[in-house]
């Protein structure tokens, strides 16, 4: 079924700037939601292990020297802090609110002490503020000399997400905010470091 292109709510090319990949040299890098075009493999090849619901998502890497395992973000089978980094480019904007908290909980958990979690997303509006159905972001990627021009769609839910949301998630799962950076075109990337429990 065709969908009415005034339910569909997109995005203009917005130009998304990755750090190269020395940033990441020796780090064990967990990527979550790491299917589809593997932008974070791109990047760091055999540091990154990248895991995903879906199967057929993963099949759609081409790039061999990342490992790939179908798993679920908010159950890691992964026993605790194995990992120096964790990166979440674009996914989380597919997960339900519930699903977010339980996946930051996990990375907290299968991160080192002062593991760093990335986070590039989207603040995206509530399906009844923007009286539409779908929404679409439009990026291009540059990085280490690439171009990749991609999109994310999802349908939108009830209720909005701006950065706030995910500042909150991830500082109640005992994460420190080191940087929050917003940009106008409603895009956003965060890096925070894990902290340990008090007491």
């Amino acid at each position: 079924m065709d969908m009415d292109d005034n339910r569909i709510l997109e995005t203009d090319r917005i130009k998304v700037t990755l750090d190269k990949k020395e940033n990441f040299a020796d780090q064990r890098i967990l990527d979550i939601g790491g299917g589809g075009e593997g932008i974070i493999s791109m990047i760091s090849g055999e540091n990154v292990v990248a895991i995903d619901i879906r199967a057929d998502e993963l099949l759609e890497i081409n790039h061999l020297e990342s490992l790939k395992i179908v798993m679920d973000a908010t159950r890691l089978s992964f026993i605790d802090q194995q990992f120096n980094r964790a990166t979440v480019f674009y996914s989380f904007m597919y997960f339900r609110d519930q699903d977010i908290d339980a996946a930051i909980g996990e990375i907290h958990r299968v991160l080192r002490p002062g593991g760093i979690i990335e986070i590039w997303d989207i603040e995206l509006p509530s399906k009844k503020e923007s009286n539409k159905d779908i929404f679409i972001v439009h990026l291009e990627i540059a990085m280490e000399g690439l171009t990749r021009k991609t999109g994310y769609g999802i349908h939108l839910r009830d209720n909005s997400r701006d950065i706030d949301f995910y500042t909150q998630l991830l500082e109640s799962n005992l994460f420190e905010i080191e940087t929050c950076e917003l940009e106008d075109s409603g895009i956003f990337h965060i890096v925070a470091a894990k902290r340990m429990a008090i007491g």
